[in-house]
């Protein structure tokens, strides 16, 4: 973090009661998983004295819902109007305090309510009917601020004690940090207020997530023949910008929009 974003987030923590008399200045990004049974105050905030909720002390960091489907409809509707915002406001009587609420959002959620649809091994014991309420569910109205959907399969046991594949987590970090190097520098040049991907509004967005010839074919091509939609496309160019920073080019090419593409939220496509 910055000095600024580690004083932001010590200072919601310190209002929230989070910190002893003993911790200083905040040096890691905080991660926040509230239970599903969580009131709406606790996850945007209130009480008497007003205290930041879990999605304030959440901001510059990341904010984890398991179990999606259990949250309560009115939480989550509540939370989507703050995460829109990037701020949380609880007004009591003529006081009106508003918190910073800008953290990474991440939706955890079995594809069926058993929990086994899809899975090659073992047979879903959902009916179509179960499946289509707990998708309904998924889709609410939080589902507006997810980018990125990851599928991700049952782990064999014979290959949880395994030696693990593919990239450690010190290697990965060092490329995010490079991408947000990227990022910083582009926000400067072009004069965007925020350097995040995700900060940026439709217009910024098209300016600096344009793709190269082929990768604007690729993205048509993706949006006639899966039906796309407006809000859709603009998450795949979104994280297409993101996929190219990570890999250290300053062009969105066609490899970097079909990767994007695949990682579209599918429950927004029926």
């Amino acid at each position: 973090m910055s000095v600024d974003e580690a004083l932001e987030v010590t200072s919601i923590h310190s209002v929230a009661g989070l910190l002893n008399s003993e911790q200083g200045l905040a040096t890691n990004r905080p991660f926040r998983a509230p239970h599903h049974s969580v009131a709406p105050a606790g996850l945007v905030g209130g009480g008497e004295p007003v205290r930041p909720g879990e999605v304030s002390q959440a901001h510059g960091g990341v904010l984890f819902l398991d179990e999606l489907p259990e949250f309560r409809r009115s939480s989550l509707a509540l939370l989507e109007t703050t995460l829109a915002q990037g701020e949380a406001v609880v007004i009591r009587g003529q006081n009106r305090t508003v918190f910073p609420a800008r953290p990474l959002l991440v939706l955890a959620t079995h594809a069926c309510p058993c929990g086994f649809y899809g899975d090659a091994k073992r047979r879903c014991t959902c009916s179509v009917e179960q499946i289509r309420r707990h998708r309904e569910r998924v889709r609410g109205p939080l589902f507006e601020q997810v980018d990125m959907q990851i599928v991700v399969p049952p782990v064999d046991v014979a290959q949880l004690g395994g030696k693990a594949k593919g990239e450690n987590s010190e290697t990965v970090r060092n490329r995010v940090v490079a991408a947000r190097t990227i990022q910083h520098a582009r926000a400067a040049r072009q004069k965007v207020a925020s350097s995040l991907n995700t900060a940026l509004n439709d217009r910024e967005l098209e300016r600096i997530a344009a793709p190269d010839a082929q990768g604007k074919r690729t993205l048509e091509q993706a949006v006639e023949r899966l039906g796309l939609s407006a809000s859709l496309r603009t998450k795949v160019l979104r994280v297409a910008r993101t996929i190219a920073d990570l890999d250290g080019s300053e062009v969105i090419r066609a490899p970097h929009v079909a990767e994007a593409v695949l990682l579209a939220p599918v429950f927004a496509r029926g």
